[in-house]
């Protein structure tokens, strides 16, 4: 797979099987066919991390609102070509995913401070 031999030059890596009990404190990435948990206690400030999340989720709602705003607008969607609705349109799909991934990465990393 495309991610090991990067993770294997990055850091140590133990591996371990999934029968085996995971520190409830590590980040679980998942992709590229593995889940891959980190231990990120002591090199993360958790509370830190909510903050920055918070503000990247306060300005991608601002986004989301300003487009809806401007979709909801019949002049707008009757006059533009319909390239650029449909452009905003996925514009606004992209930034609502966006917006769910920020939440539950924010989520993940208030329940790692909660573990501490």
């Amino acid at each position: 797979s495309g991610l090991w031999p990067v993770l294997s030059r990055l850091a140590r890596i133990d591996i371990q099987s999934a029968k085996e009990q995971l520190d409830t404190r590590a980040l679980a990435l998942v992709g590229d066919g593995m889940t891959i948990y980190l231990r990120v206690e002591g090199f993360l400030d958790f509370s830190e991390e909510v903050m920055k999340l918070s503000k990247e989720i306060n300005d991608v709602e601002g986004k989301i609102n300003s487009l809806k705003k401007k979709l909801a607008n019949a002049s707008f969607v009757e006059k533009a070509p319909q390239d650029v609705v449909s452009a905003e349109r996925q514009r606004l799909i992209d930034l609502t995913q966006r917006n769910n991934g920020l939440m539950d990465a924010r989520q993940r990393m208030e329940d790692l401070s909660a573990r501490q």
